[in-house]
């Protein structure tokens, strides 16, 4: 990544589930999930969950 490739903020795919159940939500599964960035052995990845509440 260079200095214009920035995502400040962005969870590992493990502690974005725990903040969706913690929100409360339950029945959560990853319906979708495709590579975004893979550059210098760093790997961010788009994800689509489907939850219910």
């Amino acid at each position: 990544m260079n200095s214009e490739d920035c995502i400040d903020g962005a969870l590992t795919k493990e502690n974005y589930i725990e903040s969706i159940r913690k929100a409360g939500f339950n029945n959560i599964e990853t319906s979708e999930e495709k590579p975004y960035i893979e550059r210098d052995g760093r790997k961010i990845t788009s994800l689509v969950i489907k939850a219910l509440k």
